[in-house]
């Protein structure tokens, strides 16, 4: 698990200097006692929650007067715990929550933002939206999960 978890820290790290070449206003990525990450920017500081399989105890650790990053793999698991937590998570105004398959074509991640996305959907597709953006990246295994892990070491 933890190996799965300095994993998913440093694709969410790759990914966030490279989407700053555009924006320009990351400071630092750096190691937190608290939360996996620390993401300085000059206009704000997200916390980085590295999760492979969402559980219960993520929505402790949220907190109103934060920003947050949850990342987890993109997994079934993952998008029925978003679903059956839904209104939680849509609580948080500054969660952003991305799942991830590096093998997938042609998209890599899912990137929702529940309290954005819980305002634009209309309440009774709100299901049938979530899924149909999910199946954009291909859902991954506990076993490919682990074969990728093996691969990066």
């Amino acid at each position: 698990m933890e190996d799965e978890r300095k994993f998913l820290a440093e694709w969410i790290t790759h990914f966030l200097k490279s989407r700053d070449m555009i924006f320009r206003t990351l400071e630092s990525i750096d190691r937190h006692e608290q939360y996996d990450l620390r993401v300085k920017h000059k206009n704000k500081e997200q916390f980085v929650i590295a999760e492979p399989i969402f559980r219960a105890e993520i929505l402790g650790k949220l907190k109103q007067d934060k920003h947050f990053i949850l990342i987890g793999f993109h997994t079934e698991e993952n998008f029925q715990f978003i679903l059956a937590n839904w209104k939680q998570l849509a609580s948080f105004p500054n969660l952003t929550i991305y799942t991830i398959n590096p093998l997938s074509e042609p998209d890599k991640k899912w990137v929702i933002s529940p309290y954005v996305h819980q305002r634009i959907c209309d309440a009774a597709s709100l299901k049938a939206g979530l899924r149909a953006m999910y199946e954009t990246v291909i859902p991954l295994s506990q076993e490919k999960i682990k074969s990728l892990i093996k691969q990066k070491e």
